[in-house]
């Protein structure tokens, strides 16, 4: 299924669609324009002496991704890997074959973008104490947004900025 990386809706409102997902029973979001696809596979090798964010590599179809470890990044336990685990693979045009481990995958949701917040991390917004980052420079860097879906608050990550905190 081919995805626009933004539409318009009937009234010309600009529309992003978002690949949603779990970390810690936390709802985060990425724009479907850097996903490249889905993927089950869950043997990642880890590689030695590496930073803390980076979960290891993993070898889908001979193309080696790097993955990084979004649990870490924002202050999370780790926990065991099961078959909820999903590996989100960005365009690697864009990411240099890089991908995101998360709990659990969610839906694609369709978000007009006025509704996107700007992430600031010195307005303490409620709802957002999934935002625990270790590291402020990841945080302010790495959440492009925040968005309130349903009845809990989305942060939406832009991964464009993984690749700096390796």
């Amino acid at each position: 299924m081919l995805i626009s990386e933004q539409e318009s809706d009937t009234k010309g409102e600009d529309i992003q669609q978002i690949c949603t997902f779990r970390i810690a029973g936390y709802l985060y979001g990425v724009n479907i324009r850097y996903v490249k696809e889905i993927n089950q596979e869950l043997h990642i090798s880890p590689v030695p002496h590496s930073p803390a964010n980076v979960k290891g590599l993993v070898n889908i179809r001979g193309e080696v991704y790097l993955i990084f470890d979004l649990r870490n990044c924002f202050g999370f336990p780790p926990i065991m890997i099961d078959e909820h685990h999903r590996i989100i693979l960005f365009k690697s045009d864009e990411m240099e074959f890089s991908g995101i481990l998360v709990d659990s995958l969610q839906d694609v949701i369709r978000v007009q973008s006025n509704l996107i917040e700007t992430y600031n991390p010195e307005v303490q917004m409620e709802g957002l104490e999934m935002l625990r980052v270790k590291d402020a420079e990841i945080g302010q860097n790495l959440v492009q947004g925040v968005f309130q879906f349903q009845k809990e608050i989305m942060i939406i990550l832009n991964p464009m900025t993984l690749l700096q905190f390796e």
